[in-house]
């Protein structure tokens, strides 16, 4: 399968010949670096290269803390991690579903009624934005599947 910083650069020109057509799908080919399929890998993925050059240690160390128990439980390469569309769902929920709780408990503890900051955020993952960000991830994902399959097959 190809290298990390393959995938990277697979992502990254996706986002640049996608950018002129929709800026957000364009962002979230470009997330395709740090919501890789290989989150999976429990020593870690390239995407942490990547944080620690750009924001440092710490900000790597604390994503990586968030993802390890997706690591640990998602077997590498596996149809949740690797399939597209149910790849990118898997994983846009795991970091979601903590943001939804969040919101939920802080507008209950807030007003009493947890839903209307549950449903604001709700609506904003049905959005157009939020959907073209989805898709954009999705092709990303769906790129580094294929030429997953395609290197392997190679060798």
């Amino acid at each position: 399968m190809p290298s990390g910083k393959t995938h990277t650069k697979m992502s990254a020109w996706l986002a640049v010949g996608l950018a002129p057509v929709s800026p957000t799908a364009a962002l979230g080919c470009l997330s395709g670096v740090l919501l890789s399929p290989d989150l999976d890998v429990d020593a870690g993925y390239y995407g942490l290269h990547v944080l620690r050059t750009i924001w440092g240690d710490f900000v790597a160390d604390v994503w990586w803390a968030f993802w390890l128990p997706y690591a640990k439980i998602m077997p590498h390469r596996s149809i949740a991690s690797h399939f597209p569309l149910l790849s990118t769902a898997v994983r846009l929920v795991y970091v979601l579903l903590p943001m939804l709780l969040i919101t939920y408990a802080v507008g209950y503890m807030t007003t009493g009624a947890g839903a209307p900051l549950a449903e604001q955020l709700f609506r904003f993952l049905t959005s157009p934005p939020f959907l073209k960000f989805a898709a954009g991830l999705a092709l990303s994902d769906t790129v580094h599947a294929v030429a997953d399959v395609v290197v392997s097959a190679v060798r």
